[in-house]
């Protein structure tokens, strides 16, 4: 199946974001986004281990991890953490809230992580997303956007090294999402 998205939405939010001439844009494996100019994409040699290892501890459970790729920003205080992952029956946003408060408690009792600020379903560009966010024992914070399109999962994750310093990026990291587009997906 094919699927076509809009982009009016991605526009306005472009526009109301002052986004003409400052932004860089991510256009791969059927999803688009605009970024701050000042962040880059790392090249995939460079994170082709990074793949390889979230690869092999997705494979266990039935994930096919196609696509992966990382944006940092300055000073490399934020990670954005872009994936595509697929399997062979389409998710289910419950099934991913269930599976990720379990995964939480699990880590939260071993010490990784601190606390769970929330794990909800909402949309990016019309589609049901899992939304995470969470602090880490190692003083970080990450939000993480699973956006579910059937048998396919692109997911965006925005790691800030310091929980104090992530509302800094959060305007940006909104207008991310607000330029979200599915361009196309196979299924």
């Amino acid at each position: 199946m094919i699927v076509a998205c809009f982009v009016t939405g991605a526009v306005n939010a472009r526009a109301a974001a002052g986004l003409q001439d400052q932004s860089a844009r991510f256009d791969k494996w059927g999803i688009a986004f605009e970024y701050p100019k000042s962040w880059r994409e790392y090249a995939a040699d460079r994170t082709a281990n990074m793949k390889e290892a979230f690869a092999s501890q997705a494979k266990p459970f039935g994930l096919d991890l196609k696509e992966f790729a990382m944006i940092v920003g300055p000073n490399e205080e934020l990670a954005v953490l872009i994936t595509k992952i697929v399997r062979s029956k389409a998710f289910e946003p419950s099934e991913i809230v269930a599976e990720r408060n379990q995964v939480y408690e699990d880590a939260k009792r071993a010490g990784d992580v601190t606390k769970i600020n929330f794990v909800k379903i909402t949309k990016i560009a019309g589609w049901p997303t899992v939304e995470e966010d969470v602090e880490r024992s190692n003083g970080g914070r990450g939000r993480t956007h699973k956006m579910i399109l059937g048998k396919t999962i692109f997911e965006i994750s925005f790691i800030v090294s310091s929980a104090r310093n992530f509302s800094k990026y959060e305007p940006a990291m909104g207008t991310v999402l607000a330029t979200m587009t599915v361009v196309n997906k196979i299924d």
